[in-house]
């Protein structure tokens, strides 16, 4: 009988430690996120682009620019109103479009370009038809323009659309390029001059030009 008992104690313990084991093993399971459109929770999950290329500025007293497209992300950069910059995409969800949309801003505190995504309620859209064809610029071909708006660099593009693999060369913000013709999506063919003092055609958005 008293040998029984230690048997079933065995057991038992063995049994107790396996399950520990188990427990301490096994992957901790993470809650997914769920879709919130306009106060701006999103899950990771079916997330995708729709790229476009289309100026915007902000009407709200200010935008956040973040990390993604959602309040719970960090912010990258604070518009005031009346910013004007760049929209590049349309946050979709399971294929279904959200109010959430990547841009291309100028940083307020360092300079440069900087990418993140900004809430539909903050801005606007600067009216323009035909946007996917040659559109017309209130910029005259044949005269020179200030870039503006980037307080450190703007990339002069191969293609009218924002992509990293198109960038030729950087321009500073006031440097001067000639405006050689209207081209889509409300950019701009330019001359420059590159670091070697040599022209260079390209294209930049005319919503950086003055």
């Amino acid at each position: 009988m008293k040998k029984n008992t230690m048997i079933k104690r065995a057991a038992i313990l063995f049994m107790s430690g396996t399950m520990a084991f188990t427990a301490f093993m096994a992957p901790a399971m993470t809650a997914s996120v769920s879709a919130n459109d306009g106060t701006g929770v999103y899950a990771e999950d079916n997330m995708t682009i729709e790229d476009m290329e289309e100026k915007a500025v902000v009407t709200a007293s200010a935008a956040n620019v973040r990390e993604s497209g959602g309040t719970q992300y960090r912010v990258l950069n604070v518009l005031p109103q009346g910013t004007e910059f760049v929209v590049t995409g349309r946050l979709m969800k399971d294929g279904a479009a959200t109010n959430w949309y990547r841009v291309e801003t100028t940083d307020q505190t360092y300079g440069g370009e900087t990418s993140g995504y900004i809430h539909k309620s903050t801005f606007e859209f600067e009216k323009e038809e035909n946007t996917s064809q040659a559109t017309e610029s209130k910029l005259e071909d044949g005269k020179y323009y200030t870039v503006t708006g980037t307080k450190n660099y703007l990339p002069l593009r191969s293609e009218c659309k924002y992509d990293d693999a198109n960038e030729k060369i950087w321009l500073q913000n006031g440097d001067q390029v000639l405006k050689l013709a209207d081209a889509e999506n409300g950019y701009v063919k330019v001359q420059a001059i590159d670091g070697a003092g040599d022209p260079i055609e390209g294209y930049v958005h005319a919503a950086y030009l003055k």
